[in-house]
């Protein structure tokens, strides 16, 4: 009798989202669930790429043994010595095909950048920081510009963006109120909107923003 060639319902994207989430909840080991909730950021170099920037298969094998598989990768942009668009592109990818291909489940990783003032990496385009955004009062232009970023991210393989920060600044002395887009709560508000929105706008190159 020939083995099943039926592709498990989580597999199938022509079932509802819910029903494929609930298989493959349901097929999960605690080790395997546990494991989708890490992110691989600072120790890249050690389990992941070799010193130019580059996959290394060996190193992921032996970090990644077991099959258990991986929730997150932080910030790819930064894995290498001057890692350009297509050498970000390309190392997603691999990574990418590593999980599906390597794991048990073949659950794909996850990869988040930081996106506020555009996408923070070699070859990308700078923005003025959210305060200097928020001083224009102007929500289209903020959308503009998220566009942008959003394309520059997804096309090197992208899929979370840290961005918008919608804390409200209330003291100069706080560290991050150039991240924020002000003080004013209506403002922070449409400013973030118009992040969140363009972010997501145009499928498949929508990001999520964290």
């Amino acid at each position: 009798m020939k083995p099943s060639t039926r592709i498990p319902p989580y597999r199938n994207s022509a079932l509802p989202t819910a029903k494929r989430v609930r298989d493959l909840l349901s097929r999960m080991t605690l080790e395997e669930k546990a494991a989708q909730m890490m992110c691989v950021w600072q120790r890249k170099a050690e389990t992941l790429v070799d010193a130019n920037g580059g996959f290394d298969l060996r190193k992921a094998k032996a970090a990644f043994k077991g099959g258990r598989g991986l929730g997150q990768v932080g910030r790819p942009s930064d894995a290498g010595k001057g890692l350009d668009a297509r050498g970000m592109a390309e190392l997603t990818n691999t990574i990418q095909r590593f999980f599906l291909e390597n794991t048990r489940l073949g659950i794909p990783v996850m990869f988040h950048e930081e996106c506020l003032h555009g996408h923070a990496a070699i070859d990308a385009t700078s923005f003025p920081q959210p305060i200097a955004l928020g001083a224009t009062f102007n929500p289209d232009l903020a959308e503009s510009l998220f566009t942008m970023t959003a394309w520059e991210a997804r096309l090197r393989g992208t899929h979370q963006a840290l961005t918008p920060v919608v804390d409200v600044a209330r003291d100069p002395r706080w560290g991050r109120v150039e991240e924020t887009y002000g003080e004013d709560p209506y403002l922070v508000s449409r400013m973030g909107i118009a992040a969140v929105r363009e972010s997501q706008a145009t499928p498949p190159f929508a990001i999520r923003s964290a």
